[in-house]
């Protein structure tokens, strides 16, 4: 088949021709970024890039839509065809192809033709999503843009549609944005591009012509420069150049994708076949096994869901109405907890918990175990559907989502876009308790209490849990035992912690007290006041396993290797709560936050600076000990305080003046803002004037470093850290 024809079908340009859809075993798009990029860069360049499985549906198979997915209805007037192998490829290639208008889209491509393309790559491309509405980093694809380049993207996008202040906080449409670069930039969609090519009918030099004449036109999409000149006028002439050869370029990609061909393979039809009596691994299965080996391979967890879609295609449409169920109350929404697929692996282990009939626990249950279950007479109807069927499950994630609701204040909830950073095996334990009927108890006042003690063990659980596949089977143990105790009580939470530190597989919390007192610790103005501490910190006495269990822990909550980041938007909890968009499971990267460092790390990593007696490695053998400790770090939103990035906590936190002869106002105005800014940050007041210290010498550079300045940022940095840990021990009341 023509390329083009075959993407035209699967992006439903031709529907009275064929519909592309997707086998019910089928997962969602996993690509990323950078996939996308070489795909596309493939497609230019001429190169094969593999053949696709497809198949004729039969008229009762179940599927869903490639481009909406949504399940289709079984008995359309045209042909179907089932795309059994090539899902990523061809909905990569979608990203950047003409759609039918009002079809929803999560992606654009971008050409940006002032750009020299990647060494090997034929032109520069760019991706922009909704949560990335200026796009990834353009040398690392999958990398966010620094927090320092989308505060700029922000400020020019605000100044390019002149919104009003209370606009300025909804989070920019990425249908009205464009990548951002730093260097002098020219991006035309990429679909456009194509839609332009199509209207032209592939006549080279005409489309050329009009490209070159959109970039010379002034156009919202463009940088905003001072002077009344367009982006193209501000190029020099040997780069206009380069722009029309680029332009010409693409005009030879887009002749070779109308010239390719992509081979279709037929899968046997009888693939489809869901009647087998016995629930045995359905034949298409055994295909995806058999190519796995040459596309994206299913994981068990995919494989699964792929399995139960198969068999019981409904299980999709109620698993997909499960994952957009957002309550109307404002609590979190189920899709910032939980994927789809692990929607599916949740409500199987729910179904296990209650069917007598079925001994184990399946927590991540691979393929072996997996058909045990399904084999197991009417497990699926009599225990699995109604799980997903009756509404029980809506009910359980509103109760779990109305548990962790932050309520504002110290109130220990957590704000939505801490969610997502909750592991399945502790949200599959949440649910759980919400089976029980844990989570609904007979008044207000049992169920606050209740509440206090679900949320003193999520925080634990965040912070300690070594083993998360484990602690959550002995959970799920301790919730049976006390369901044939018959007493659930009001302290369930802690009992489940206290068997799962009994058994190894969590961190104790200790008391900040203990900590505190251990000298050297957390505090090294005492004993060290004279030398840099560092990473000796963690050391413990010789033979001291008590010391060893503090030193560890504190190690543990302080070092970036430890992944402990993600707590801090819930001591910022009160700022965070504030953040735009809608947080999804799974989306590292796709936040509206970053993790800022307070001292920039421009200052003191990845540098050997100054001249001899001012590197901060002549003070400090190892400054990321510090620097990407947490108590250095911040969780900031990319809308907030655009051109901060690189100053020094003093200048960012507003705690010194701009200028010697700040006048009454002026003062009053930037204390008030520093307070904002310091409760923001999650820095106690008391402690401003530490980073005061860490400011460079009067005269110097950022970088420039002396035992003085690298001594106030160590005891900076652990105090804030001691003080957060003291935070989150205390007002979740942990020690009760």
């Amino acid at each position: 088949s023509r390329l083009c024809e075959w993407l035209d079908w699967a992006a439903g340009n031709r529907p009275d021709e064929w519909q592309v859809s997707l086998p019910m075993i089928q997962r969602g798009f996993v690509w990323k970024p950078s996939q996308i990029i070489q795909l596309w860069d493939t497609l230019f360049q001429g190169l094969p890039f593999g053949a696709l499985l497809v198949s004729e549906l039969p008229e009762d198979a179940q599927s869903i839509d490639l481009v909406s997915h949504k399940q289709t209805a079984a008995n359309q007037v045209y042909g179907r065809l089932g795309l059994v192998d090539g899902q990523q490829r061809t909905l990569a290639m979608l990203a950047g192809w003409p759609l039918p208008s009002h079809t929803p889209i999560s992606q654009r491509i971008w050409v940006d033709f002032a750009h020299a393309p990647r060494k090997g790559e034929l032109l520069t491309l760019r991706i922009t999503t909704r949560n990335q509405p200026f796009g990834y980093s353009r040398d690392k694809p999958n990398a966010k843009l620094p927090l320092s380049d989308r505060r700029k993207a922000l400020a020019a996008w605000e100044n390019q549609v002149s919104l009003t202040d209370i606009e300025k906080i909804q989070h920019p449409d990425f249908l009205q944005t464009h990548p951002w670069s730093n260097r002098k930039s020219l991006p035309l969609d990429l679909r456009k591009l194509i839609q332009w090519w199509q209207a032209c009918d592939g006549q080279s030099t005409v489309w050329q012509q009009k490209v070159l004449s959109n970039l010379q036109s002034p156009s919202p999409s463009q940088a905003v420069t001072t002077q009344a000149t367009t982006a193209w006028e501000t190029l020099e002439s040997e780069h206009q150049q380069l722009v029309i050869k680029r332009i010409g370029i693409l005009a030879t990609s887009l002749e070779r994708i109308d010239e390719a061909q992509i081979p279709l393979l037929r899968v046997d039809e009888r693939l489809f076949d869901t009647s087998t009596s016995d629930s045995t691994e359905p034949p298409l299965a055994l295909l995806f096994n058999r190519i796995g080996s040459n596309s994206t391979k299913l994981s068990d967890n995919d494989y699964v869901y792929a399995i139960l879609k198969h068999l019981r295609p409904e299980v999709h449409q109620m698993v997909t109405a499960l994952h957009d169920h957002d309550p109307d109350d404002g609590h979190g929404s189920v899709a910032s907890l939980m994927s789809p697929t692990d929607l599916a692996l949740t409500a199987l282990r729910l179904a296990c918990a209650t069917d007598l009939e079925i001994k184990t626990d399946p927590e991540n249950p691979d393929k072996d175990e997996f058909h045990k279950l399904i084999k197991t007479d009417g497990f699926l109807a009599r225990s699995f559907l109604p799980v997903l069927t009756s509404g029980f499950m809506h009910q359980c994630f509103d109760q779990v989502l109305g548990f962790l609701d932050y309520r504002g204040g110290i109130d220990p909830g957590l704000p939505r876009h801490a969610l997502p950073h909750l592991s399945r095996s502790l949200v599959q334990v949440l649910l759980r308790l919400a089976q029980v009927g844990y989570l609904a108890g007979r008044d207000s006042v049992q169920n606050e209490s209740r509440r206090f003690d679900a949320l003193r063990f999520v925080l634990q659980w965040w912070l300690c849990i070594k083993d998360n596949r484990r602690a959550s089977k002995k959970a799920y143990l301790v919730v049976s035992q006390s369901i044939r105790d018959e007493h659930l009580g009001d302290i369930l939470g802690y009992r489940m912690m206290d068997a799962i530190l009994r058994e190894g597989l969590a961190l104790a919390m200790p008391n900040p007290s203990l900590l505190e007192a251990r000298p050297g610790l957390t505090d090294s103005r005492v004993r060290h006041a004279n030398e840099i501490i560092g990473v000796n910190r963690f050391n413990p006495l010789p033979e001291n396993e008590a010391d060893k269990q503090l030193c560890d822990f504190w190690q543990h909550w302080c070092t970036s290797s430890s992944h402990r980041y993600p707590l801090l938007l819930w001591l910022q909890r009160s700022y965070v709560a504030g953040m735009d968009g809608d947080p999804v499971a799974g989306r590292d990267e796709d936040t509206p936050y970053d993790y800022d460092h307070i001292v920039p790390h421009l200052h003191w990593g990845d540098w050997t600076g100054y001249a001899k007696g001012t590197r901060i490695l002549e003070f400090m053998r190892k400054p990321y000990v510090i620097g990407n400790c947490i108590g250095n770090i911040r969780a900031w939103g990319s809308s907030d305080n655009r051109s901060d990035g690189a100053l020094a906590p003093a200048k960012k936190l507003h705690l010194v003046a701009e200028i010697d002869s700040e006048d009454l106002l002026t003062r009053e105005a930037r204390e008030l803002r520093s307070l904002s800014l310091l409760e923001s940050s999650a820095i106690q007041l008391d402690q401003a004037q530490l980073w005061i210290n860490c400011l460079p010498a009067k005269g110097t550079g950022d970088r420039c470093w002396s035992f003085e300045r690298t001594k106030s940022f160590e005891i900076a940095v652990e105090q804030r850290a001691f003080s957060l840990y003291r935070r989150f021990y205390e007002e979740p009341d942990v020690q009760s």
